[in-house]
């Protein structure tokens, strides 16, 4: 765990990083691996795990599953009898949404489980989905966490919008599969993030689970099976990866190993908007490499990559003229208030930004101030701080750093590598 408080020196940074192990797959290859007839093993799942990721691993108990580390890969398995009565989820919101309509599969259970949050996780959105797995048989004793749950999924017809949150569609396209009989899930809106449903169907695939893309969403044939692929390979983080791309643009050199562009994280996009930002991006020839170049404001819309927002408004205060984030209203929602958060951490830094109530102003002049600036206990903010210290006057220096080990707990020792 690092220090609350941490400062990030101004100045160029170069050198190679190697990326962390993806949030977003490793998530869904856990949840699939611990319903499956045999152990899978996960590969390149080096390093300390996030707190999102502990969360999950924590409730793989309550689906009969299990998990073991073995050097730089992960062993999940099933282990009939292993069970509890409490999900934490701490504050990932993948854990709950995923974990929810799972729950709702299993066989033979009477007690109810406890579901608990911690931080802002109880208020982010939740409504809609508990509202249809109410509608197909679960239970649950309160509409904001902590809640028991109890009940068991029905076969039918689930209908969501699809522009709250991409795990609710996620969550359900694992779950349904495993029920007796055919259901339907039905989008009553456009799906926003949907490179992250992508995501989930290619991995449902190789766990041998399909379901049919239909007009209105998906048709889903009941009493599957999930069957390990014997192991799967977890590739580079993109979310993670891309903080250090931007920093490479504004200053420096950065070489980030193990990302691939034939992903499905939509964070892959990172390379396309630091493109049109004017930035140089080289594909090598198992990573990105990011160097500077004559930015200019743009136009973003981060309906399909929400998490770049913070790190991508620190790119342009980098750049000489404006650039407007659009169609970011759900931001509002994520560990923090995502929108205000960067705008204000933008301004203790000595940027000119402009808040929207679904987007952002940046009127970039190529530099920042440094100072002193808040995460808001938001991990997204302390890379953005991290990024800023790439144009920043002065040492940028971040309160409530300790929020990275959601998902990045070893960024600090990675900093400290391209630094030396």
């Amino acid at each position: 765990m690092c220090a609350d408080t941490f400062e990030f020196k101004p100045g160029a940074l170069s050198g190679r990083i190697e990326a962390r192990a993806s949030k977003s797959e490793l998530h869904r290859a856990l949840l699939m691996g611990c319903l499956c007839d045999r152990p899978t093993r996960l590969k390149g799942v080096a390093g300390t795990l996030g707190d999102d990721i502990v969360a999950t691993i924590g409730g793989l108990g309550l689906l009969n599953g299990d998990v073991r580390r073995d050097g730089s890969d992960m062993i999940v398995s099933p282990a009939t009898g292993k069970t509890g009565d409490v999900l934490d989820c701490i504050e990932s919101g993948s854990t709950l949404r995923f974990m929810l309509p799972l729950l709702g599969t299993i066989r033979n259970r009477q007690e109810p489980i406890l579901c608990q949050g911690q931080g802002r996780l109880p208020e982010r959105p939740l409504g809609e989905l508990l509202a249809v797995l109410r509608a197909n048989g679960m239970e649950f004793s309160k509409d904001r966490l902590p809640f028991q749950i109890g009940g068991r999924l029905r076969p039918g017809v689930y209908e969501l919008p699809g522009n709250i949150s991409s795990q609710y569609i996620s969550g359900l396209l694992m779950a349904l599969p495993l029920l007796s009989n055919n259901s339907e899930l039905r989008l009553t809106t456009a799906l926003e993030s949907s490179t992250y449903v992508d995501m989930t169907l290619s991995i449902q695939e190789q766990f041998g689970v399909f379901v049919q893309r239909t007009g209105e969403g998906w048709s889903i044939p009941g009493g599957q099976v999930y069957r390990s692929p014997g192991e799967l390979a977890i590739g580079g983080d993109w979310s993670n990866g891309a903080l250090w791309l931007c920093r490479g643009v504004l200053a420096g050199e950065i070489e980030v190993m193990n990302l691939s562009l034939s992903s499905h994280q939509g964070d892959k996009l990172i390379v396309d908007i630091l493109r049109r930002f004017g930035s140089s991006i080289e594909v090598t020839g198992n990573g990105i490499r990011a160097t500077g170049g004559d930015l200019h404001g743009i136009e973003v819309d981060v309906r399909e990559t929400p998490d770049l927002l913070p790190v991508l408004a620190v790119v342009a205060c980098g750049c000489l003229g404006e650039t407007r984030f659009v169609r970011a209203g759900r931001l509002r929602m994520k560990e923090s208030d995502r929108l205000s958060s960067t705008a204000t951490l933008l301004r203790d830094l000595g940027g000119d930004v402009e808040e929207f109530s679904d987007g952002l102003l940046v009127r970039g002049s190529g530099s920042l101030r440094g100072g002193q600036c808040r995460s808001f206990n938001d991990h997204r903010l302390v890379m953005a701080s991290c990024v800023a210290s790439a144009i920043a006057q002065s040492p940028v220096v971040i309160s409530g750093a300790q929020a990275i080990a959601k998902s990045y707990p070893e960024l600090m020792e990675d900093y400290a590598l391209l630094t030396d």
